[in-house]
C-alpha cells in the first residue's frame, strides 16, 4: 500500500471516530444552535425521501418514461390513502400492505 492510500484511509477513520465519538465526549451544556435544532427534524424526512424517490423513479437506470410504474402507481397510492386518512393517520404497516397489495399485482401479473 502506498503512502497516498494509507493516508486516505487514516483520514477517512479519523473523520469516521471522531463524528460518531462527538456526542459522548460533549459535555452537559453542550446546546446545539437553534438554526441547526430546527434543521435536525426534516433530517429523517430528508434521508427517507433520498433513499426512496431513487428506487420510485428510477428504473434499470434510467428516470421512468411513462407514468405506468408499478412502483409510481403503488406509491401514489399509498400517498392517496395516507391523505384521505390524515385526520386519523394510518399505521406504517397498513401503508406498506397497502403499498404490496398494489405493487405486486401490477409487477408480477401486467408486467409494468
Amino acid at each position: 500500500m502506498d503512502l497516498y492510500h494509507f493516508l486516505s484511509l487514516l483520514g477517512m477513520t479519523l473523520v469516521t471516530i471522531l463524528a460518531r465519538a462527538f456526542f459522548l465526549f460533549a459535555n452537559d451544556n453542550f446546546k446545539l444552535p437553534l438554526w441547526l435544532d430546527r434543521a435536525l427534524v426534516f433530517a429523517p424526512i430528508a434521508a427517507l425521501s433520498a433513499i426512496i424517490a431513487p428506487e420510485v423513479f428510477v428504473i434499470e437506470g434510467s428516470l421512468i418514461s411513462s407514468l405506468w410504474s408499478s412502483k409510481l402507481i403503488a406509491c401514489s397510492c399509498c400517498l392517496f390513502y395516507y391523505f384521505l386518512k390524515r385526520s386519523n393517520p394510518p399505521s406504517v404497516l397498513e401503508t406498506i400492505l397497502l403499498g404490496l397489495a398494489v405493487y405486486l399485482p401490477l409487477h408480477l401479473y401486467f408486467n409494468i
